[in-house]
């Protein structure tokens, strides 16, 4: 096996060396392997797989590889992130793609692909939860932007209020994909002390909806301990408009602190005086 992968590598370099990149992408060799080769050449083999991309008359079996070998160059790609951005506007095949490849170059360029990311998981928001449920291709593609956004980390944490609404719309029997990615990616991008900062300007910013800030107070609280810091701010909260924010910072207090005082906003204030 390991003989035969050689050769099949061996003739997709002869094939570059002969037609150039395009060669390799309309070979018949599949898209694991011709991406390996081109990952291989690296930053130098950008500029034709981007020029591959825009070309619109390439077949879509083209144009898919040459997408699929940037994410696999990886960070050395990050040039390319304007026209996969381009092609997220695309049909569903050619986004689901896409989205895997901004999510393989990762942090890198993320001011432009984690908003162009965002844009597209809200254009699915708008959708009704059944229409998506009845399609499949829907559901992966869905999957595979919040995926990418887990992929590319904190430089994606803004992201993580829309990732939340769309989990809310769906139970593991609808869209189990969904779910399971979009509770994988708030785990990574909020459960963590590097978090703290931007949960507790979110909980603080009255211009936010209740849902953002309420998403804010839950995941301090699933910090625990850890998140004292954001204390002040949870008990500034109990008196928040929103009910649901004012329920999960007296949950959150009382996580972090191991006392319970409800939703008692002078209690709190005293103790925490006694106590920071």
């Amino acid at each position: 096996m390991f003989f035969w992968k050689r050769r099949k590598l061996k003739k997709l370099i002869e094939t570059i060396k002969r037609d150039g990149i395009i060669g390799v992408l309309i070979g018949e060799g599949r898209a694991e392997e011709t991406a390996n080769v081109l990952g291989k050449m690296g930053k130098k083999a950008v500029p034709a797989l981007i020029e591959i991309v825009k070309n619109k008359g390439e077949t879509e079996v083209v144009r898919e590889r040459a997408i699929f070998a940037l994410g696999y160059i990886g960070p050395r790609a990050v040039s390319a992130i304007p026209t996969l951005i381009e092609v997220l506007k695309e049909n569903r095949e050619a986004r689901r793609v896409t989205a895997g490849a901004l999510g393989d170059i990762g942090p890198l360029g993320a001011n432009y692909s984690v908003p162009a990311l965002m844009e597209r998981l809200q254009v699915y928001l708008l959708m009704d939860a059944s229409t998506i449920i009845d399609n499949i291709r829907d559901i992966v593609v869905i999957t595979e932007i919040i995926e990418s956004l887990e992929k590319i980390g904190p430089a994606a944490r803004s992201s993580a209020p829309i990732i939340a609404k769309m989990r809310k719309r769906f139970t593991y029997q609808d869209a189990a994909g969904i779910c399971q990615a979009a509770d994988s990616a708030l785990q990574t991008l909020l459960c963590t002390q590097g978090a703290i900062p931007d949960l507790i300007t979110w909980l603080k910013d009255t211009s936010l909806e209740g849902e953002t800030r309420a998403l804010a107070a839950e995941w301090i609280g699933f910090i625990g301990s850890d998140a004292k810091t954001a204390v002040p701010s949870l008990i500034y909260a109990l008196k928040d408009k929103d009910k649901e924010v004012r329920d999960n910072a007296a949950y959150a207090l009382k996580i972090i602190t191991g006392k319970d005082f409800g939703k008692a906003q002078e209690k709190w204030r005293e103790w925490w005086k006694n106590n920071k």
